[in-house]
């Protein structure tokens, strides 16, 4: 709905524009998009200089603030160059240099490339045009310089960041999944799947080959481009409508001299939707370029014949007043919905979620956040009177039943999303400890877990661990052939997992399927070297097939693993008797 705004907003904006101002009024636009920019990147710097808790980068991403800063430094150059005001034209070079500089500083690749292009094709206009002179063309020349020398050479940035590395999904991965999405039926191949679903796509279209990938868990929200991201939710009718209006675009700022200054702006941008998916800002400059464009000779000036008579001024007058109370009910709602945001960032999710109860992660967080709360007093309950204990266990019920009820109403608000149904089946299961296990509610919440999981297989079906918590939950329900099954999935989806091949291998042994389990154990083992369990649980299927030896060296490692565990010591004991007696005897 957001994204929908956004676009409706644009489109409102565009046709006031082309219809009311003229070129001069509509660089005003530029002009508060570029010190928009400078208060970004003050904000930024601000934020990681003094670490304020009340700032952060208003872009969200350091990708996606350094390729907006790389696509306004050919728009100052712009304004710049088409200024008549020497103050002016000063203020825009000191404004393309501070963007450089936090460029520089943040030293992403994608803010040089967008950088680089935006210089380049600068250049190139500078040089074709007439009446530029020398000192014009220098600067575009230095900024490509820069650009290119600057990460080819590999410099450090000017200022060490502490910051985590920023990752996208491939090129290649997004365009599979576009294209498994928009051959999915004519509906997906007309209009996609809808806008911002990427991420239900990206779930539903995984390939086996991403569980290969050191970020297997992750799940992304977004295509590596925008013409992919856009191929993949708006379908054909939207890939193809955004290339004509940008080809189109461009063509005119090739025919017309008045707009020909723009085709720097246009050419950085091209390079933002080739590495990035637009941000609102970035959409912001796409649809001024657009209004700036449009060549005015097409440009119809319309006037709206209101206030003739009585009958036209109670009516505008009416329409007045209703375009106010719709903008402060939106302006109203838009405040409840950022404040939401700003309690469940700070923890505080029952205030997010009475705020914006439409956001179905405000209520998985708050599911979570009872449950361990449960769990925290239920700790506590040994240390407790016989007063106070029933009082927490009042309270605990409370915490469960919450707990449950939001899992539930997140995935009702959103029923596509796998990674909800996957907690949603984690909460039932922490949730079994406040019961015995023959209790009703454990018996049910054994079904929950396994009709979660299953929902989250049938949007994801490539997600080993989906398999791995399904194996579990039938191992727990006493089917362990069904446990078997799901787990070979697993095992199957992601051959190196050594916690499948560990789960698999004990069932293996409990149902004294020995050669199995141990060859399963063993791979755990190889995959990794240090898990205590797998170690463990392998020693005693190589004690049960007379591998005393063997069994003994294992356990002794696990003893190195977790040197406080008494009952570890006391089975190396017990193994180095049974070891001792078979030499006698021998």
């Amino acid at each position: 709905m957001f994204g929908f705004l956004t676009l409706l907003s644009l489109a409102l904006l565009y046709w006031f524009s082309v219809w009311n101002l003229s070129r001069d009024e509509i660089k005003n636009y530029f002009k508060v998009v570029l010190i928009s920019g400078v208060v970004s990147g003050i904000v930024f710097l601000v934020d990681v200089l003094f670490s304020f808790p009340f700032l952060a980068n208003p872009l969200g991403g350091l990708s996606t603030l350094v390729a907006f800063l790389g696509l306004l430094v050919p728009i100052a150059l712009f304004l710049s160059f088409h200024s008549k005001k020497g103050w002016e034209k000063i203020m825009g070079i000191l404004i393309i240099g501070f963007f450089i500089v936090l460029i520089a500083f943040i030293n992403f690749l994608v803010g040089w490339i967008v950088l680089g292009v935006g210089a380049f094709a600068s250049l190139v206009v500078l040089m074709n045009h007439k009446n530029s002179s020398r000192n014009w063309v220098i600067l575009p020349l230095a900024v490509l310089v820069l650009s290119i020398l600057w990460p080819f050479f590999k410099l450090t940035p000017i200022y060490r960041l502490d910051i985590p590395a920023e990752v996208s999904l491939g090129r290649s991965a997004s365009f599979g999944i576009a294209q498994n999405t928009v051959h999915s039926g004519i509906k997906s191949a007309l209009i996609g799947s809808g806008p911002a679903t990427f991420q239900f796509d990206f779930s539903k279209f995984r390939s086996k080959s991403l569980n290969d990938n050191p970020l297997w868990q992750v799940r992304f929200s977004q295509a590596h481009n925008q013409l992919l991201e856009f191929w993949a939710t708006v379908g054909y009718l939207g890939a193809v409508a955004l290339l004509l209006l940008v080809a189109l675009a461009v063509f005119l700022s090739f025919s017309y001299k008045e707009v020909r200054s723009l085709l720097p702006v246009w050419m950085a941008l091209l390079a933002v939707g080739w590495y990035l998916t637009f941000s609102i800002p970035i959409w912001l400059i796409l649809f001024l370029l657009l209004i700036y464009t449009l060549p005015s000779s097409m440009v119809r000036d319309v006037k709206l014949p209101l206030g003739r008579n009585q009958t036209d001024s109670i009516v505008s007058s009416s329409i007045f007043v209703l375009g106010v109370v719709a903008v402060v009910l939106f302006l109203g709602f838009l405040s409840k919905v950022y404040l939401a945001d700003f309690q469940f960032r700070g923890g505080n999710y029952e205030e997010a979620v009475e705020l914006n109860p439409a956001q179905s992660a405000y209520h998985m967080a708050l599911a979570q956040d009872s449950l361990q709360r449960a769990l925290s007093i239920a700790d506590d309950l040994g240390s407790s009177d016989s007063e106070e204990i029933q009082q927490k266990q009042a309270e605990i019920r409370a915490l469960v039943s919450s707990s449950i009820n939001n899992s539930q109403e997140a995935v009702r608000r959103s029923p596509n999303n796998s990674a909800l149904w996957q907690m949603r089946g984690a909460i039932f299961r922490d949730a079994r400890v406040f019961s015995n296990p023959e209790d009703q509610f454990a018996k049910d919440a054994n079904d929950w877990i396994v009709q979660s999981l299953t929902q989250a297989i049938e949007l994801e079906p490539n997600n080993p661990s989906l398999y791995l918590d399904l194996g579990l939950a039938y191992e727990a329900q006493g089917d362990t052939d069904l446990a078997v099954e799901e787990l070979l999935k697993a095992v199957d989806l992601k051959s190196n997992l050594a916690i499948s091949r560990y789960e698999l291998g004990r069932i293996y042994y409990n149902r004294e399927d020995n050669d199995e389990a141990i060859d399963q154990l063993e791979r755990s083992v190889i995959l990794n070297q240090n898990y205590a369990n797998a170690l463990y649980s392998l020693a005693l299927a190589y004690e049960r097939n007379d591998r005393l030896n063997d069994a003994l060296i294992l356990l002794e490692r696990v003893e190195e693993l977790n040197p406080d565990n008494d009952s570890v010591k006391e089975q190396v004991k017990r193994l180095k008797s049974l070891d001792d007696s078979s030499e006698e005897e021998e």
